[in-house]
C-alpha cells in the first residue's frame, strides 16, 4: 500500500535577544568523557573493520580504554598497501622504567619482528612487509607486578594492484613509506647541508628570481614585494610586559594579540628576507635583521612563553630558527649565541608539552606543536649553544609521522570539523614545503599528505561564501578566501595534480591578485621550477571518507553554487571539535544552504557550545523524547544534558556505492546514543539501533533519507532539521528557503506533527543570525522507527510512488526501484 504524507502541525516561537561576550578561545585539551579502563567495552561497530571474514576480538586492556586516549595502528582487521606505524596507548598502571615488549608475526606463524626496549606507545617499523596476513601484539609491566598483553591484532598487506582496484580516486598512485628516512638518517643529513638551509640543493637566489619572472610566479612575486614594502612602513613592536600577578597570567593566556603580532612578525622576517635577497635590498635586509634581534629580546618565559600562550611561542622559535639560517653569514658571534639561546629555551619547552601526546594523541595543539617544532629544528640543528639539536630532530622527525595523519591516517580525511581541517591543512602544507626545501624529501609520498586537499574540495564550494557543514566554527564561510590562493595553491605547487590546480583557480583573482602569499611559494622553485599543470574540473561527484567518516554528495562538484547534501558518521564522536551528530545530514541548493547544522562557537565550551551547538537535537539527526540523543551526559535525566566530550559515542559508515545517477551512503550510529551513568562511570545504551541511509539522484534532484532504529524502551521519536530562515509547512509538506534557492521534505511513515521555533534554548555569547528549529514528532510510541524523508529539490514536483511494508519502504521513480530495509539498501541493477 502506497504511504502519504502525514499532516502537519505549525508553531512559531519568539527570538531570543543574543548576549555579547568580547573573550573567544580555543581549547587545548577536551575534558575527558567518562573512564571504561575497569568498564564495558565500547559498543560493537564503533571501530572500523574489514569486513564479516575477522571475528570481533575479545576486549582487551587496550580495547577497554577511553577511545580518546588510545590510537590504535593498524587496527585489527583492516588491510592497507603497507604498515609502518605501529602505535597504542599508554596506561596509568605501567611501570614506567620498564620498557614495552612489541611483537609482530605471520599470521599465526613466524615472528618476523620484536622489540622489548620500547619506551613510547608506538614503533616505526624500517622494514617493508610483502603482501599476507600479519597479527601484532604488545605487553607491559604493571604497578601489580603483572606482566599484561594485548590480544592479537591482525591486518593486511595487500598486492599494489588491489589497493588500486579498491580506489574511488582515478589519481591514486601507489607509494613506499619506507622512502620516508627514519629520524636519525634526516638529522644527519641536515648536518651536511650548507646554510641557508631554505635554499633548495643545487638552486641559488638568482635561479629562484629568473623562475619567479615566470606567468605561474610573477603574481606571487610581486604580491610578496608588496608585504615587504608594506612591512618597511610597520614599526618594531615592544616585547609583550612580563606578567607580575596570577591575575596577570590569566589575562595573557590563549592572549590572540600577542599571538598575532608574533606570527606578524615571523612572516615580515621571512618575507622582508627573501625579498631583499632577490631584489638586492638592503634596506629591507636590514630591517629584517633588526625585527630578528627584537623578537629575541623577548622574555622566553614571559608572556609569549609555551605555557602563558603556545601560539605565540611556536611562531616566534620558528621565527628566529629561520632569521639564524637566512642572516647565518651576517650575524656577530654574540648576536648568534643570543639568539640561539633563546630559541633553545622557547623550543625546549615547546617539546616538554609534547610527552602529554602519549596520553592525549588527540590533544590538538601538541599535534599541531610537532610539525612547528620539527619546521625550527630542521634549521637548528648543528647549532653551537644548542647540542640537544640534532638528536630532537631526529625523535620529534618520527613523531611527526604519527601525528600527521591523527585524525584521518590513511584516505586523507579529517575528522575533526571542517574548519579545522582546513587550519590542520594551513599547518601541514608549508612543514611539507619546509622539509621538501630543506631536505629534498617529497613527505607526499605519503598517501593521506598528498590527499589531504580532496576533502577540503569536497566540504567547501570554490570561490563562495558558505558555511561549513560538520564541527566547530560552520559560521566562518570565507575558508576559500583566505586559504585557496596561498595554502591550497602551495599544496597544487607540490602535488602537481590538475584538479588541485583547477580548485584555487576558480577565482582568477587568486591567479592575478594572490592573497597572503607565502615565501615559501618562492623558495620551493629552487626544487621544482617547471610550469604548473593545466588545470582540471572534478569529474567525481562524491567523495567518502571511512577515516573521518564523512561524505559528500554533489550534483555537480565543478559548480561554485552546488547542490549538495553532506553526511557524518564518524568515529570520531562528539570529541574535540566535534558535535554529537553521527548520521546527520545538511543540505545546500544552488550554493544555498537550506538545512543546516544549528547553533555557533562563541568560544570553547560556552553555555550555547556546551548545550546548544554540540547537541544533537540541533542538528539534523534523530532525537526522542523530547530532544535526547547522542553521547548525553547524565543517564536518566528529566531533559537532555549536555553531550559529554567522547569519542566512545562514534559512528561509523556501513556503506558507500556509486550506480549511475545514484549516490548512496549510509551510517550507524547505534553506539552514539548512549548515556553515562554517573554512579559508574560507565556507558549505558539508549537505543539498540540507530541507522540512516541517503540516497541521492543527481538526475532528478531527489534525495531519499531513511531511518530505521528500535529500542528496548518505547520511544517517542523525533526527526530534526534545522535552517537559516523559518520553514514553510502545510498539510502535505514542509518547505525551507533561502534567497532562490528552496527544498521541501516530504515524509512517509508514522503520524507526526510538526513545529517550529526561533528561539534558543541558550542564546549565543555573540550577536549571531537566528535559526529555525524544526521537528516531526512522531504521535505516539513505539519501540521501532522505519522513515523515509523526500528531499525535493527546488521544490519541484517528481513522480514518486512509496510503498511500505513494516521496516521495508521501496521508492519507485520512473523505472527504478530503490529499497531500504532495515541496515539493506538495494539500487537498481
Amino acid at each position: 500500500m502506497m504511504a502519504t504524507p502525514t499532516p502537519t502541525l505549525t508553531r512559531l516561537f519568539a527570538v531570543m535577544p543574543l548576549a555579547l561576550l568580547a573573550a573567544c578561545q580555543q581549547p587545548r585539551t577536551p575534558p575527558p568523557g567518562p573512564d571504561l579502563l575497569n568498564g564495558e567495552p565500547p559498543a560493537a561497530g564503533v571501530q572500523q573493520t574489514s569486513g564479516g571474514s575477522c571475528a570481533p576480538l575479545p576486549a582487551d586492556w587496550l580495547e577497554l580504554m577511553p577511545a580518546h586516549q588510545r590510537r590504535i595502528l593498524p587496527e585489527d582487521c583492516t588491510s592497507a598497501a603497507s604498515a609502518s606505524l605501529f602505535s597504542w596507548a599508554e596506561v596509568r598502571d605501567r611501570v614506567a622504567t620498564t620498557p614495552w615488549s612489541f611483537t609482530l608475526r605471520i599470521k599465526g606463524g613466524a615472528v618476523i619482528h620484536s622489540r622489548n626496549d620500547l619506551t613510547e606507545p608506538r614503533l616505526l617499523l624500517q622494514q617493508a612487509l610483502p603482501a599476507g596476513d600479519y597479527e601484532w601484539s604488545v605487553a607491559y609491566n604493571s604497578t601489580r607486578g603483572s606482566l599484561i598483553s594485548t590480544q592479537w591484532r591482525r591486518f593486511t598487506i595487500e598486492a599494489p594492484l588491489q589497493v588500486r582496484a579498491k580506489s574511488s580516486l582515478a589519481a591514486a598512485v601507489p607509494v613506499n613509506p619506507l622512502a620516508i628516512p627514519n629520524g636519525a638518517s634526516l638529522a644527519y643529513s641536515v648536518l651536511s647541508k650548507t646554510r641557508p638551509r631554505l635554499l633548495p640543493a643545487g638552486s641559488s637566489y638568482a635561479a629562484i628570481a629568473t623562475a619567479a619572472q615566470g606567468p605561474d610566479y610573477l603574481p606571487v612575486l610581486n604580491a610578496l614585494r608588496t608585504t615587504a614594502r608594506f612591512a618597511m612602513t610597520q614599526p618594531v613592536p615592544a616585547a609583550p610586559p612580563m606578567p607580575l600577578t596570577a591575575s596577570d597570567l590569566a589575562k595573557i593566556l590563549n592572549d590572540r594579540a600577542i599571538r598575532h603580532t608574533a606570527r606578524n612578525e615571523r612572516e615580515y622576517i621571512e618575507t622582508l628576507a627573501i625579498i631583499g635577497r632577490l631584489d638586492k635590498n638592503l634596506a629591507m635586509l636590514a630591517l629584517a635583521k633588526q625585527r630578528l634581534l627584537a623578537l629575541a629580546a623577548w622574555a622566553p618565559r614571559g608572556a609569549s612563553s609555551e605555557t602563558s600562550n603556545d601560539q605565540a611561542n611556536r611562531e616566534i622559535h620558528l621565527a628566529l630558527a629561520t632569521g639564524l639560517d637566512l642572516f647565518w653569514s651576517e650575524l656577530s658571534a654574540t648576536e648568534r649565541s643570543n639568539i640561539t639561546a633563546v630559541l633553545r629555551d622557547r623550543i625546549l619547552q615547546a617539546a616538554a608539552a609534547l610527552s602529554n601526546l602519549d596520553r592525549e594523541p588527540y590533544d590538538s595543539h601538541g599535534i599541531g606543536n610537532v610539525r612547528w617544532i620539527n619546521q625550527s629544528l630542521l634549521l637548528a640543528a648543528g647549532l653551537p649553544g644548542f647540542p640537544e639539536a640534532q638528536t630532537m630532530l631526529a625523535k620529534y622527525w618520527e613523531l611527526s609521522r604519527f601525528t600527521l595523519g591523527v585524525w584521518g591516517d590513511r584516505d586523507g580525511g579529517f575528522g575533526n570539523g571542517i574548519a579545522y581541517g582546513w587550519y590542520a591543512f594551513v599547518s601541514a602544507v608549508p612543514f611539507v614545503a619546509t622539509v621538501r626545501t630543506v631536505t629534498g624529501v617529497d613527505l607526499y609520498q605519503l598517501d593521506h599528505l598528498r590527499r589531504a586537499g580532496q576533502q577540503l574540495m569536497a566540504f567547501t564550494a570554490p570561490n563562495r561564501k558558505q558555511p561549513s557543514a560538520f564541527g566547530d566554527e560552520t559560521e566562518t564561510e570565507e575558508l576559500y578566501a583566505y586559504y585557496a590562493s596561498n595554502y591550497y595553491r602551495m599544496h597544487a605547487q607540490m602535488t602537481r595534480d590538475p584538479v588541485d590546480a583547477w580548485y584555487w583557480q576558480v577565482n582568477p583573482n587568486n591567479v592575478n591578485k594572490p592573497n597572503q602569499p607565502l615565501v615559501l611559494q618562492l623558495l620551493l622553485l629552487g626544487s621544482n621550477s617547471s610550469p604548473l599543470p593545466a588545470p582540471q574540473a572534478p569529474s567525481q561527484h562524491h567523495w567518502f571518507s571511512q577515516d573521518a567518516g564523512l561524505a559528500a554528495l554533489h550534483v555537480n562538484a565543478a559548480q561554485s553554487a552546488r547542490t549538495s547534501l553532506f553526511f557524518r558518521s564518524s568515529r570520531f564522536g562528539a570529541f574535540s571539535h566535534s558535535h554529537a551528530d553521527q548520521n546527520s545530514v545538511v543540505y545546500v541548493s544552488q550554493g544555498q544552504p537550506l538545512l543546516i547544522n544549528a547553533g555557533y562557537y562563541p568560544y570553547f565550551n560556552s553555555p550555547h557550545h556546551k548545550n546548544v551547538t554540540r547537541a544533537t537535537r540541533y542538528k539534523n539527526a534523530l532525537t526522542f523524547d523530547g530532544g535526547f540523543g547522542q553521547s548525553e551526559s547524565v543517564l536518566n535525566a528529566s531533559k537532555p544534558s549536555v553531550p559529554a566530550q567522547s569519542m566512545d559515542t562514534g559512528g561509523k559508515l556501513l556503506q558507500t556505492e556509486v550506480r549511475g545517477n545514484l549516490t548512496l551512503v549510509s551510517g550507524d550510529a547505534t553506539a552514539a546514543y548512549r548515556a553515562i551513568n554517573t554512579s559508574t562511570g560507565q556507558w549505558a545504551p539508549l537505543l539498540s539501533n540507530a541507522v540512516r541511509s541517503v540516497v541521492m539522484d543527481r538526475s532528478t534532484g531527489i534525495t531519499l533519507i531513511y531511518d530505521w532504529a528500535t529500542s528496548s524502551t518505547p520511544r517517542r521519536w523525533e526527526l530534526n532539521y534545522h535552517s537559516p530562515n523559518s520553514f514553510k509547512a502545510d498539510a502535505a509538506t514542509v518547505q525551507a528557503s533561502n534567497g532562490s534557492a528552496s527544498v521541501c521534505l516530504d515524509r512517509y511513515g508514522p503520524a507526526t506533527s510538526f513545529a517550529q521555533t526561533m528561539a534558543w534554548e541558550i542564546a549565543p555569547e555573540v550577536s549571531m543570525q537566528a535559526q529555525a528549529h524544526g521537528r516531526f514528532t512522531m504521535l505516539s510510541p513505539s519501540t521501532e522507527l522505519a522513515h523515509l524523508t523526500v528531499l525535493r529539490d527546488s521544490c519541484r514536483i517528481q513522480p514518486l510512488q512509496v510503498q511500505q511494508n513494516g521496516t521495508r519502504i521501496q521508492v519507485v521513480a520512473g523505472s527504478q526501484t530503490i529499497s531500504f530495509d532495515k541496515r539493506l539498501v538495494q539500487l537498481p541493477p
